[in-house]
């Protein structure tokens, strides 16, 4: 069998911080199916066409590369909020996308889309070659769609031409059922690689990442944009230091806000208490999980974060946001704590619960890894259960028929 992902993100060369689960969906998918990859060309790629194992990469330019700036940053989402000029290249970035996609969408048995924006292209696939299109929703296009009534027609047409619908949370599944697709719609999480997120010694970590032995360190791992709520952590670092002023904020990503924040912390007096790294090589990530005390994600939206099961498989404990498909990771008060978003108070009193209740802490950090192995969420789960889903997209010719719009 013949599989075509395409996909708006993916990592630029191996171990890029860029949409890493695509990759490892594509990885674990190979070893069952073929797999080719169509995805943009970043700044920092290597290669045009190229294979990563048994995954074949196929990647485009829609303009000069230092003019790409709808897929910089934190993604399409963001950038076209922020961008007039990213609005004007959403056309030619679908139309290099669709150009690019053709000669591997013919080839292929199943046509895959990652995210409901680049299902659009799918769906002319499908049209022009009769093949099955299944759509992966990751939560951050689906719920910017459903904010305007324009956009939730236009997903509705998506969804429509779609044979199959799955989504990584259940979250996002109750939200594409509202829309009336109760057929052929199912939740397949993200795998998580528990050999490469899991419990390390902290003092030999930090000592090579240079961090100090004896500061309690909070982090925060992903975009700098504006969805992320990292302004929010920011603003709750001052409080936070008057109870424990050994405190240390690392804050590990780029993105468009980075700039800001970074000038947020110099005017505040901060630059003592918080860390801007900027961003990290995929394969860095657990050693920043391993050397914290506490592992925050303040968003605003989201899918189902895999930084989330990532931190906990690190045996972290997570204060996160109670936004979409993040509480299907977290019980809250049992393996980690939900606070609610948009408020930096509910995260300076989560962090000093943690670190003012020693018995609370380590029954959480105990739990955590626990919960993530108990869920059994990898990647070869993953990828069996998509097998199944293409197998029943070719061969079942009584599908259910879709909703009208």
């Amino acid at each position: 069998m013949n599989v075509c992902i395409i996909t708006s993100s993916f990592p630029a060369f191996k171990g890029h911080f860029q949409s890493p689960f695509i990759y490892s969906l594509a990885d674990a998918l190979s070893k069952r199916v073929s797999v080719d990859v169509v995805c943009p060309f970043y700044l920092c790629s290597e290669s045009q066409e190229e294979c990563w194992g048994d995954v074949r990469i196929h990647r485009f330019k829609y303009l000069p590369l230092k003019m790409q700036t709808l897929i910089s940053g934190g993604g399409i989402p963001s950038n076209f909020k922020k961008s007039f000029f990213a609005k004007l290249q959403l056309p030619l970035f679908f139309l290099y996308l669709f150009i690019k996609s053709l000669k591997y969408a013919r080839g292929a048995d199943v046509i895959h889309a990652q995210w409901s924006l680049t299902a659009m292209v799918g769906v002319l696939l499908k049209k022009i070659y009769k093949k099955p299109l299944v759509l992966t929703e990751r939560g951050s296009s689906l719920n910017a769609a459903m904010k305007y009534g324009f956009t939730r027609v236009v997903l509705r047409w998506i969804l429509e031409n779609c044979d199959y619908i799955t989504a990584n949370s259940f979250n996002q599944i109750s939200i594409i059922k509202s829309l009336g697709f109760k057929d052929n719609v199912c939740a397949v999480p993200n795998g998580i690689d528990t050999e490469r997120f899991r419990p390390e010694d902290r003092s030999k970590v930090r000592e090579k990442l240079g961090f100090p032995v004896d500061k309690r360190i909070v982090l925060f791992v992903g975009w700098l944009v504006k969805g992320k709520g990292v302004d929010y952590l920011l603003k709750s670092v001052d409080r936070i230091r008057v109870h424990f002023p050994d405190i240390l904020v690392v804050i590990v990503g780029g993105g468009l806000e980075f700039g800001n924040y970074k000038r947020f912390v110099l005017e505040n007096g901060l630059d003592k208490n918080v860390v801007l790294t900027g961003p990290k090589m995929a394969d860095e990530i657990p050693e920043f999980m391993n050397a914290a005390d506490i592992f925050v994600l303040p968003s605003l939206s989201e899918g189902r974060p895999n930084v989330v099961a990532e931190a906990m498989a690190c045996g972290l404990p997570v204060i996160a946001t109670a936004v979409n498909g993040t509480p299907e990771l977290i019980e809250d008060g049992i393996d980690g704590l939900l606070i609610e978003p948009e408020n930096s108070k509910s995260i300076e009193d989560a962090v000093l619960r943690l670190l003012g209740e020693s018995g609370l802490y380590d029954a959480i950090k105990s739990r955590a890894r626990e919960s993530i192995l108990r869920k059994k969420i990898t990647w070869d789960t993953s990828a069996i259960t998509f097998c199944d889903i293409y197998k029943k997209v070719l061969y079942t010719d009584n599908r259910e028929k879709w909703p009208a719009i």
